[in-house]
């Protein structure tokens, strides 16, 4: 029998990047005016530092639209979130089981506080 350690985080990573894949189609793509630097609304909106930048990123032409686009772009973000910690704790696990190295243990704890931490 052939040894694959990593053969359950790798069924985790199919879903994990079909989300992803996901999340660039459901999130906006455009908003009103973004702060200096950013690209995209979903990290702009994370970096607003002042009330003026959140009025100039709300000028879209469709503000329900544009609010509906985020909510179902979060609500799409906690299946990534799930998908990707149980990718890196099995990884992690993986890890653990080919190298011996107990120390390893606490990345596989570290991935359930990546799900909780998101």
């Amino acid at each position: 029998m052939i040894h694959h350690p990593f053969k359950i985080s790798l069924l985790f990573a199919i879903p994990m990047l079909v989300v992803s894949g996901v999340l660039q189609w459901v999130n906006p793509a455009s908003a009103g005016i973004l702060p200096d630097g950013f690209h995209t609304p979903s990290m702009a909106l994370e970096f607003i530092a002042n009330p003026e930048e959140v009025k100039a990123f709300f000028t879209a032409e469709n503000v329900n639209q544009l609010r509906n686009d985020f909510l179902l772009g979060n609500a799409v973000d906690y299946l990534f979130m799930f998908f990707y910690s149980v990718f890196l704790g099995f990884t992690a696990l993986g890890i653990v089981r080919e190298t011996g190295e107990k120390v390893l243990w606490s990345a596989v704890v570290l991935s359930v506080v990546v799900f909780f931490s998101d």
